[in-house]
């Protein structure tokens, strides 16, 4: 049985409307700035101000509500621009780019320190080595030559022998089978 097809709502950022083009959260501003500018008026009534100016200032509340609920300049309310407002001017005026490579940390600790003065030891002790290894060789060496030399001066040539070749052991028969 394949499923049914569901309808997805595409237009999520949008007020559902209650009177034409009028949303809840528009009507609620402005029935309570109208309301605020409404008890100031009665009030300034029942005192007996007669002031044209004072009674219209009295309705003040009202006129800012209606604009905090229906005005908008690049789809951006009122409350929002003034946000905005208050944010750029906490933030620098001008700001200015430059390409880098990336953010680099250097942590510099006791540990690694203490890695460096362990890893520089160990160096210091492998070269000293390698030198006593060194010399050690020079004198091996100096000791083969002095014995090379004794044991030319002493070898009786009667007692030297060698057989004759034997064509199946001989390295150049190898040779020739192998080319």
């Amino acid at each position: 049985m394949p499923i049914e097809a569901v309808k997805i709502p595409q237009n999520v950022q949008f007020e559902d409307h209650i009177i034409g083009p009028v949303s809840l959260r528009q009507l609620a501003i402005t029935g309570i700035g109208g309301g605020i500018g409404y008890m100031l008026y009665s009030s300034a009534l029942k005192a007996g101000v007669t002031n044209i100016v004072f009674l219209g200032a009295c309705w003040l509340p009202a006129v800012v509500a209606a604009a905090f609920s229906f005005l908008k300049i690049n789809d951006l309310s009122l409350l929002t621009i003034i946000f905005l407002w208050i944010e750029g001017m906490q933030k620098p005026k001008e700001r200015y780019w430059s390409p880098h490579a990336g953010l680099s940390i250097n942590l510099i600790t006791g540990q690694a320190v203490k890695e460096v003065d362990d890893a520089n030891s160990k160096i210091l002790s492998n070269a000293t080595r390698l030198i006593d290894i060194t010399h050690e060789m020079e004198q091996r060496e100096k000791a083969m030559n002095d014995l090379a030399v004794q044991n030319t001066e002493t070898v009786d040539a009667s007692h030297v022998s060698a057989d004759g070749l034997d064509p199946l052991r001989s390295i150049d028969n190898i040779l020739h089978h192998a080319a």
